[in-house]
């Protein structure tokens, strides 16, 4: 059976959702035959009416580990429908990963078109204004754009080496030396040291082991230390 071409996303952790419920919400969709799952841990903003219900115990959600088991849940429950992780929060059947997301997760170029929508284009990150009556009355491109990054070579190779590490694929090592340059042996050996129990690599790719997706950003951090 052919999986459809449909992709649906799960919040884990939401407030007052148990992890049974979650899961059992996780296999309705799965039984759909949709060829693509994303799985997100809640992020409780500052400011917003979440925070503040929290704040004054109006409700409650998971803590972090056990919001993690979740996740590992998820995961075990996907493969049974024969979707595999290809990146730290998005799953999917053969031949259905989402063309889209990875072209972010390789810094490619991108341009975002509307309110509030981000762009990188080259070594320039940038951003639209969230104003909507701003925005309906600029008469030119540049008129809306907002707080222009130009990022350094370092930037960009730092930038790489973090989102390739999101992709079950990893660090492609050539990428890197045509890209930018850099042997990534040389200029990241001591983080790479420290991480070795951790890290899959060979003379081609630097992927993380699949029991440690989860811990990802702080991998990050001691990769680029």
């Amino acid at each position: 059976k052919t999986p459809l071409d449909v992709n649906a996303d799960v919040i884990l952790g939401l407030p007052n959702e148990s992890c049974e419920v979650t899961l059992k919400s996780v296999r309705e969709i799965l039984d759909y035959g949709i060829g693509h799952l994303s799985a997100y841990g809640l992020s409780v903003e500052y400011g917003t009416k979440l925070q503040k219900m929290l704040q004054n115990n109006e409700c409650s959600v998971l803590d972090p580990d056990k919001v993690a088991d979740l996740y590992d849940s998820v995961l075990y429950t996907v493969r049974g429908y024969g979707l595999d992780r290809y990146e730290v929060s998005n799953f999917a059947k053969p031949h259905k990963e989402c063309k889209h997301n990875i072209g972010y997760w390789t810094r490619k170029s991108y341009l975002g078109v509307g309110l509030g929508a981000h762009s990188l284009l080259k070594n320039k990150r940038f951003y639209n204004t969230c104003d909507f009556e701003e925005y309906i009355v600029s008469k030119d491109f540049p008129a809306i754009l907002r707080e222009e990054d130009v990022l350094s070579l370092n930037d960009e190779i730092e930038e790489e080496i973090m989102l390739r590490l999101r992709l079950r694929d990893g660090i492609d090592v050539s990428v890197l030396r045509e890209k930018y340059g850099v042997d990534v042996f040389k200029a990241y050996g001591k983080g790479m040291e420290k991480l070795k129990d951790v890290l899959n690599v060979t003379d081609e790719k630097i992927c993380i082991k699949d029991e440690y997706f989860y811990s990802l950003n702080s991998i990050i951090v001691e990769f680029l230390d």
